[in-house]
């Protein structure tokens, strides 16, 4: 419903005016977000949601000493990494953008702006 509430108004301000002939709308590249539980889809899709939360549950009770935190890490590193993005997505995505199409990417997480975290 935001979404079609928002679509009308960008509709709208193209006709909006300030009082120095400003327009109100702006022309920006195509785009896509995807939510931020696509992760945690891909995650029960593949049936790794468990290995998952046990990694997590490790992670925060890993000591530095010894490479333990630094091979849970990896470990956790390497199980998102071989996530796939559910098919649907990926399908809604190539027909957003074109085959040849140039992307910038940006990464966030819920935690990034904490002290000491590095999300992006």
């Amino acid at each position: 419903a935001a979404c079609g509430h928002l679509a009308s108004l960008a509709a709208v301000s193209d006709k909006v005016y300030s009082d120095q002939g400003v327009p109100a709308s702006f022309n920006v590249p195509g785009g896509a977000v995807l939510p931020f539980g696509s992760m945690e889809l891909a995650l029960e899709q593949s049936k790794s949601m468990e290995t998952f939360t046990s990694l997590v549950e490790q992670i925060e009770t890993a000591k530095m000493e010894g490479g333990e935190l630094d091979r849970l890490c990896n470990q956790l590193q390497d199980l998102i990494s071989s996530l796939e993005l559910p098919v649907d997505i990926i399908e809604t995505l190539g027909k957003i953008f074109l085959g040849n199409a140039r992307l910038i990417v940006r990464s966030s997480a819920n935690v990034e702006d904490l002290a000491g975290m590095s999300a992006a």
